[in-house]
């Protein structure tokens, strides 16, 4: 499998098959990414935990996150903050064609 770390970087990690993933296994994988998404957003936004929180979650983005087909779920935090960014300035979002 292989994680997208920044806009750079790439990361594989040997013998990790998500390619039949669980709600569960979904939801666990978001307790982990979400919070990292939702702390850059409050930083570079000067935004309260409750602002972040609500504008990303009404988002087409994580709209799309909870989609198990999408394979966002892999891409890294900062990654998917660049995708909120860009969802935010132009109403679009150019999803990476790996996702």
């Amino acid at each position: 499998m292989i994680l997208y770390h920044g806009s750079n970087t790439i990361v594989e990690i040997p013998n990790l098959d998500l390619s039949n993933m669980s709600k569960e296994k979904l939801s666990a994988l978001f307790v982990l990414i979400i919070p990292s998404v939702i702390q850059l957003i409050m930083e570079n936004k000067n935004l309260s935990n409750i602002e972040a929180t609500e504008l990303f979650y009404n988002s087409e983005l994580y709209a799309m996150m909870e989609i198990e087909a999408s394979k966002l779920w892999h891409l890294s935090p900062l990654l998917l903050y660049e995708l909120f960014e860009e969802e935010l300035a132009t109403g679009n979002i150019n999803y990476p064609e790996e996702a």
